[in-house]
């Protein structure tokens, strides 16, 4: 894969972020940045969803992400569990 420069402008207070965050991680800036930045393009990838659906398909769709829940009584349980702190 092919290197490209990329250049951009940040003010001292952003880099020094940076740069704080980068050394907790052993990284140089340009890593720290890079990860970041690829970190962020997967979070914004993966939250766009798109479904192609009939008319049909899509009214039986909304229906079911429209219907009321129902939990199970082992659903109940779980969820009225206290957590154990340690």
């Amino acid at each position: 894969m092919k290197e490209t420069v990329l250049k951009i402008r940040a003010n001292s207070t952003v880099l020094d972020l940076n740069d704080e965050a980068a050394k907790v991680q052993g990284k140089t800036r340009n890593d720290f940045i890079l990860n970041a930045s690829a970190e962020k393009a997967v979070e914004v990838l993966i939250d766009q969803v798109f479904f192609k659906l009939g008319g049909t398909a899509f009214m039986a769709f909304s229906d079911l992400i429209e219907a009321t829940f129902d939990p199970s009584e082992g659903l109940k349980k779980i969820m009225s569990t206290k957590p154990v702190c340690s």
